[in-house]
């Protein structure tokens, strides 16, 4: 069994197709046991004549040479030779019987026939030169053969003649019969292999199918996924679009209350929000407090003036908790939405600290019949940080001009002392240079009536 496989696997090798494989071990099999019916033909062949030896034995030979082609990997040649040899060495061995002066051999003849089904065998209609020359290669000699066959109803059965025997003609047929077997034997391999291949091509094609509605699935998803993506591209167009109707407010050197109004106004048209407010931080010094700055659609003769304490509502919460608020189950009564239909509670009411260094410097307030989706919290929170930049710069810019006029106020009061001050000590010195005068006149006086007393003195003495 070891040896009949290492036959049958001749020239196989591992990275061969199913199909392929099939090839090589059915015409290596082939050969093999056509090979082995050559031998009593050989054998006769050499018993009649040295000559009828010759060409059974090149049949043979080639036969066997198929074995090798294979293990050459020349597979296509291997069962080129494999579907003529036969015919071709029947053919021959039949035409020099018939040359010798042997009547017509029906049962060669019958051989030669059940031959001819060895291209269909071996070859596949996708190698049609191959398979059209190896057809005339066979049919030719059969066709001249068929010029003789009317010989056999002539002939005789005087004289004993080998090839003539009962005993030769049952042999022929009987290999006849195996080789008719083997060829059908081979048809229905090739059939059930061409089935498998089917089988293999059908479920390839199920494969393909399913990786087909796979791919249709993933391109559904794709395309699903690349819409929700250039949604979010819109989005993110639109929030940095907001950004820069924000930061062209935000002019450096601008105060606060100069843009306020506007700043407001641009965030609630853009959002598409209802009304809002927005309330600064102030430092006291009574203490902190929250106080209303700027309103949109509020009653500002209501609402003006309004001022929280830290934790006290939700805007003394989110100061605070210095994060987003964001509410849609808005209570009755706890903001009203003014318009000419009336007063009605919005859908959704978001608010949102101003930073800068950690340290919330204003609050801003939004109310919505409309509810906000990430994208404008997302643009609501990076608004603020902007603001609450700005409001912070504001404030250091206001603290640092209050200080500036404060400064050249209290200039302009030193200068106006030191001009009081120089104005007195001018006065001082004129007062003090008056006095000196005065002294000087007053002791020249003492010192004139010294001189006047002591005269007269002198002249009552002589009187």
């Amino acid at each position: 069994m070891n040896l009949v496989n290492r036959i049958l696997n001749a020239g196989v090798k591992d990275d061969f197709g199913k199909v392929q494989i099939n090839n090589y071990r059915l015409s290596n099999g082939a050969a093999f046991l056509i090979a082995i019916f050559c031998i009593p033909f050989v054998i006769t062949g050499y018993q009649a004549s040295p000559i009828l030896f010759t060409y059974p034995s090149l049949t043979l030979l080639a036969y066997l040479g198929v074995i090798f082609l294979n293990k050459g990997n020349d597979n296509l040649t291997a069962r080129f030779v494999l579907s003529v040899a036969g015919v071709l060495g029947g053919s021959v061995f039949h035409f020099k019987l018939l040359e010798m002066g042997r009547p017509f051999t029906m049962s060669i003849f019958i051989v030669v026939m059940s031959l001819l089904v060895m291209p269909w065998v071996f070859l596949s209609l996708k190698e049609r030169t191959q398979l059209i020359s190896a057809n005339i290669i066979c049919l030719l000699p059969v066709f001249i053969q068929l010029s003789h066959i009317d010989t056999l109803f002539k002939s005789d059965l005087k004289g004993v003649d080998f090839f003539q025997t009962a005993n030769m003609n049952y042999i022929s047929f009987v290999i006849s019969i195996f080789i008719l077997l083997i060829a059908s034997f081979c048809i229905r391999w090739i059939s059930e292999t061409v089935g498998d291949e089917n089988a293999e091509l059908l479920s390839e094609m199920e494969k393909k199918n399913n990786e087909l509605a796979s791919n249709s699935q993933s391109m559904e998803t794709y395309i699903e996924e690349l819409k929700i993506k250039q949604k979010a591209d819109k989005k993110r167009e639109w929030k940095a679009e907001g950004i820069n109707k924000v930061s062209r407010i935000l002019k450096p050197g601008t105060l606060l209350d100069d843009v306020k109004d506007e700043l407001l106004s641009t965030i609630i048209k853009f959002l598409g929000a209802n009304q809002g407010a927005i309330y600064l931080v102030n430092k006291r010094d009574e203490g902190l407090s929250i106080d209303l700055s700027a309103c949109y659609a509020y009653d500002r003769k209501k609402y003006m003036g309004m001022s929280f304490a830290p934790g006290e509502g939700l805007i003394g919460q989110i100061y605070l908790e210095r994060d987003l608020i964001y509410m849609t189950d808005v209570p009755e009564n706890f903001v009203k939405i003014t318009s000419g239909l009336g007063d009605s509670t919005p859908k959704s009411l978001v608010l949102a600290t101003m930073q800068h260094n950690d340290e919330v410097r204003a609050i801003i307030e939004l109310a919505s019949f409309e509810e906000y989706d990430e994208f404008a919290k997302d643009f609501l929170k990076e608004a603020s940080q902007m603001i609450g930049s700005y409001v912070a710069n504001s404030q250091i810019n206001e603290q640092t001009r209050r200080l500036l006029e404060e400064t050249q106020d209290q200039s302009e009061q030193l200068r106006q002392q030191e001009e009081e001050l120089r104005q007195n000590m001018e006065e001082m010195t004129a007062t003090q240079e008056e006095m000196q005068r005065i002294k000087e006149e007053n002791e020249q006086r003492i010192i004139d009536l010294e001189n006047e007393i002591k005269n007269y003195q002198s002249a009552g003495q002589v009187v």
